[in-house]
């Protein structure tokens, strides 16, 4: 079990339903993780 307490995955983090967080890890990265990467553009 590598996993637990790992790097988060891009598919985990978009599916994390920001209206109804579940626990305290997703709730905080409703409040500050999603303004880092919201600000980012791909040409």
């Amino acid at each position: 079990m590598k996993q637990r307490g790992g790097k988060w995955s891009l598919k985990y983090k978009r599916s994390i339903n920001c209206k109804r967080p579940r626990g305290f890890s997703q709730r905080q990265h409703c409040k500050y993780g999603r303004k880092r990467s919201s600000r980012r553009k791909h040409k």
